[in-house]
């Protein structure tokens, strides 16, 4: 079996940190309108998974293109989870960046604008008072700025589920190739379905 190239993944994981860093950082800058907007928030939320999605499944594709056509299911499975390794690592390093670096007061700031927003939102629903401190029990600076054991946690949990996700890449970009064993025949032309 031939060695694992790290050059594609690496250059699809780098674009990744780079465009996750920015986004978290551009989110920090705006984050009196995000905080303003849930739909605007959910929105950048999802077109970042998106991206993220798109530069996984392109590193596979692009790692297979790059070996004539043929790759293993552990040469694809790496070709997208490097990507998604890269996700989490620009997702922390931005979060640290805010809170430890750029502005240690963001998470009281942030979470002190995010119950004034729900506080007015419960209003209108005419919720009791006892029914809106329950709903903002859990509104605390710790959700924008969590402990370290916290984070660690979030990002296990973030590396064993983006494994299944990458695994499932990796199975999709892996049909239709024989595995890289070395047998002297040319590599099959990429199959198109």
């Amino acid at each position: 079996m031939e060695k694992f190239n790290t050059k594609v993944p690496l250059k699809y994981g780098l674009i990744t940190f780079s465009i996750v860093l920015t986004i978290g950082l551009l989110m920090y800058v705006f984050f009196q309108a995000l905080i303003s907007s849930f739909l605007l928030f959910g929105a950048i939320q999802l077109l970042s998974l998106v991206v993220i999605l798109f530069l996984g499944i392109w590193s596979g594709i692009t790692y297979r293109r790059e070996n004539g056509g043929v790759i293993s299911l552990g040469h694809a499975f790496l070709a997208v989870y490097i990507v998604f390794v890269f996700n989490s690592l620009g997702s922390t390093t931005s979060l640290l960046l805010i809170n430890k670096v750029i502005d240690k007061d963001y998470a009281e700031k942030a979470s002190s604008l995010l119950r004034d927003k729900m506080s007015d939102r419960f209003e209108k629903m005419n919720m009791t008072d006892e029914q809106v401190k329950e709903a903002m029990k859990n509104i605390t600076p710790e959700n924008f700025d969590p402990p370290i054991a916290k984070q660690l946690q979030s990002l296990a949990i973030y590396l064993a589920v983006s494994a299944v996700v990458a695994l499932l890449i990796a199975l999709f970009i892996k049909r239709g190739s024989s595995d890289l064993i070395g047998s002297g025949a040319p590599p099959e032309p990429i199959r198109t379905i």
